[in-house]
């Protein structure tokens, strides 16, 4: 079963717990859901998902 995956903008700059890469501000991301909320929990404010 594929989990749905949601596009995302980076509003603040930060690096990615689990693949140790630096997003900076503006990069778009195509995460899961789950690894959205994951990233919500740590600080609502990192990104911000798009159409």
């Amino acid at each position: 079963m594929a989990t749905k995956k949601v596009k995302v903008q980076v509003l603040k700059a930060f690096v990615d717990r689990r693949s140790k890469r630096v997003h900076a501000v503006g990069d778009v991301l195509n995460i899961t859901e789950n690894r959205l909320a994951e990233i919500r929990k740590v600080d609502p404010g990192l990104v911000q998902e798009i159409n």
